[in-house]
C-alpha cells in the first residue's frame, strides 16, 4: 500500500532528521553541496513526485540530502562527487518541479 501524501511527506522529514544526526556525527568530511532553498517545497504542486526525485537523487550521487543554513544540501563523500552528475540531476530535478 502506498503512503497517503501526508505519510510521505512525514517520512521524508523524519528522513532528513536522521541523515542530519548521521553526517553530523559520523561524516563530517564530506562535501556539502546546496541544491535549493528547503521553502521552495512549500510552493510545489507536484510534491511526491518531487520527492520521489529527491530520493533517486541521492541514490544516483551516493549521497543523502539533510537541511542547511535553509537550503536542502546534498552530502557525498569527495571521491564520489562528479560536477556534471550534479548539474544533470539538478537541472532534471528543476525540469520536474511544478509551481
Amino acid at each position: 500500500m502506498k503512503p497517503r501524501p501526508r505519510d510521505y511527506i512525514q517520512h521524508f522529514l523524519q528522513r532528513l532528521e536522521t541523515n542530519e544526526t548521521v553526517i553530523l556525527r559520523d561524516h563530517k568530511d564530506n562535501l556539502l553541496l546546496p541544491i535549493f532553498p528547503f521553502f521552495q517545497l512549500v510552493h510545489v504542486v507536484n510534491l511526491e513526485v518531487t520527492i520521489e526525485l529527491i530520493l533517486q537523487f541521492e541514490i544516483a550521487m551516493k549521497g543523502v540530502f539533510i537541511r542547511v543554513d535553509g537550503f536542502l544540501t546534498l552530502t557525498i563523500a569527495e571521491q564520489d562527487y562528479s560536477e556534471d552528475d550534479v548539474r544533470r540531476l539538478s537541472i532534471n530535478l528543476f525540469e520536474k518541479m511544478r509551481f
